[in-house]
Order: structure tokens, then sequence, then C-alpha cells
């Protein structure tokens, strides 16, 4: 089965970078893949769309209050529906012949390669291939700090403190 796949180049920005590691799939307990949120304008969502884009895709509101823009969750996952491995993101600094290895921070400002695939049988899955960091935002730990940690706890995974009464509240 010959497939054929388009290619087209986007730049925006991006957040919530899970480029470098797969992480576990949304409702999954056992596919894993790379995943990011991209800047998308309304005319680039069409093109998509044009190119075969599943139509029930999303365009979200980034709703911070500091950034306003639009964006869609793309995904790339480790394996094919068939089983066989997907080679893993390309990730590079603004020189692409070097790769890019760090945290990538929100906001951060990126060129995304993204694979059209064809499927004989009808449809396209749209899938990114490659990222290049053009103007990086430095990574802030802070943001995604756990809000229940308080530095002070010896494990996070224990209730023996606890009276027993609060035993098994979750919190």
């Amino acid at each position: 089965m010959v497939m054929e796949i388009d290619q087209i180049k986007l730049t925006g920005r991006i957040k919530w970078a899970k480029v470098h590691e797969p992480v576990l799939a949304h409702k999954s307990r056992d596919k894993y893949q790379y995943e990011f949120d991209f800047e998308v304008t309304e005319e680039v969502y069409k093109k998509l769309l044009d190119k075969g884009m599943y139509s029930g895709t999303k365009l979200r509101d980034n709703c911070d209050g500091e950034h306003n823009f639009k964006y869609m969750k793309f995904r790339r996952p480790v394996k094919s529906a068939s089983g066989a491995d997907i080679p893993p993101l390309l990730v590079v600094s603004s020189n692409p012949r070097v790769p890019f290895t760090d945290a990538i921070g929100n906001y951060s400002k990126v060129n995304v390669a993204i694979d059209i695939i064809h499927i004989p049988d009808g449809g396209s899955v749209i899938r990114p291939s490659a990222i290049q960091v053009v103007e990086l935002v430095e990574y802030n730990s802070e943001v995604t700090k756990n809000p229940f940690d308080d530095g002070k706890s010896e494990s996070a995974n224990s209730f023996d403190d606890k009276p027993e009464e609060q035993q098994d509240l979750p919190f």
C-alpha cells in the first residue's frame, strides 16, 4: 500500500512541549506519543482541513491572558496502527544540522514540519515530523510545580502521619 505524503511548514509559538521523550497518550494505558500545543491561525486551520485533516479537530483559545492566540494539539505516536515503530520527532536548533536537546519553554517560537499522510481508503493523518527552535523561551519548572508539595513532606505516598479518620481522604 503506497501512501502519498504532503509536507507543510508552519511557524508559530509552542506550549507544553513533550518532544524529547514520549509520554503516555491521554486515556491510554499503553500508547505513547510526542505531543505539543502549537499556535495556528484560522487560515492555517482551513488549509489543514483542505488537506484532509479530520473536521472534528478542535482549534482552541489560549486562555492565559498574556498571550492571545488559537492553538491545536499535535501528536506523533511512537507506533503506527499496525504496530510498526515510527521514528521519533526530530528536534533541531536554529541551525538545522544541530540537534536541540534542552527543554522548550512555553511560547518559544518554532518552525514545525507537518506530514499529511493520505490514506488510500480515504482520509488523512496529520503528524508532526520535525521542530526547529527559532527563539527559545527558557523552560520554567515553577509553572508546573506540584501545588500540593510543600517541600517538607518526606513521602508523598504515605498516610502514616495522618489520624485514622483522615487516611482515606485524597489530600
